[in-house]
């Protein structure tokens, strides 16, 4: 049988909560007490539902199972007896998948019933709290981790962004990703397939920060190829996607000097000179 997964609607919220109620009591715990009432309940539901933020996979009418995401990944995953393993997977899977897409490269799992399903799909566990009740657990909140998909075999792209002035373009890494909160000096992704270079490269630079024009290629990096894009707009016209929290600009001075790890590694490319003899040169889809 084939689930869909869906964006669940506003008038779910109450067959959500009734899902993670009853599948909460089936683990033995108390969904309403000992901590959990903050976050299971039918308030957190609708909202979770309004904002958009809820997977569902249905059986007729009714919720097989759901998942709710977050800003660093996923929370909340239940599922009914009849429907768990195949369906749990579909939604982590759906989970991972739009988390990669906003550019994240390792997403945060947060449940609240013990499975060894978590472990078969590759999330390790990285801390679990007990809330006890006369000795008795009332409830189990765990925190795991996945790395998200490695880069392609066929490599992928890097773009730099300089402005006008000499300037080039940081953007602060989100949450869930890899060196969350650091900045870094080039957008990269994978090559999708039968996707060539320059149009990677024209495709992450409309993709991540909205902007097309030329694009210069500055060499290549451990199958990674570097383009260089020089822009003349507004600096404070950018708009990142949810990969990034923040953006500033830096003279290149500064980014040579830099001690950070992601500017670091390319360093090498900022040193080429602004007008290099021979180098390609390529327009990015209109």
């Amino acid at each position: 049988m084939e689930y869909k997964v869906e964006r669940a609607r506003k008038e779910d919220a109450f067959a959500l909560f009734n899902l993670a109620y009853a599948c909460l009591k089936e683990a033995g715990f108390s969904p309403l007490s000992g901590g959990l009432g903050k976050e299971v309940n039918p308030s957190a539901a609708e909202r979770a539902c309004r904002e958009g933020r809820v997977r569902v996979i249905r059986q007729g009418e009714e919720l097989a199972a759901a998942i709710t995401l977050t800003g660093r990944g996923a929370e909340d995953l239940f599922a009914a007896p009849e429907y768990r393993g195949e369906c749990e997977k579909i939604l982590l899977k759906a989970a991972e998948d739009e988390l990669a897409a906003r550019g994240a490269e390792e997403m945060t799992l947060r449940t609240h019933i013990p499975s060894p399903l978590y472990l078969e799909c590759g999330y390790r566990l990285v801390r679990r709290k007990r809330v006890m009740d006369g000795g008795r657990a009332v409830s189990v909140t765990e925190e795991r981790k996945k790395r998200l998909a490695p880069h392609a075999e066929e490599g992928g792209c890097a773009v730099i962004i300089r402005h006008a002035s000499g300037q080039y373009l940081l953007m602060k890494r989100a949450a869930g990703r890899i060196c969350a909160g650091k900045y870094e000096c080039s957008l990269s992704g994978d090559r999708r397939d039968g996707e060539e270079e320059e149009e990677c490269a024209a495709r992450l630079l409309y993709e991540y920060a909205g902007l097309k024009g030329e694009l210069k290629k500055l060499g290549e990096r451990d199958k990674t190829a570097v383009y260089l894009h020089e822009t003349s707009r507004a600096r404070g016209d950018i708009v990142l996607n949810a990969g990034y929290s923040a953006f500033k600009w830096a003279k290149r001075e500064s980014v040579l000097r830099s001690k950070t790890p992601l500017l670091r590694k390319i360093r090498g490319y900022l040193l080429v000179k602004k007008r290099r003899a021979g180098a390609e040169k390529y327009s990015s889809a209109k």
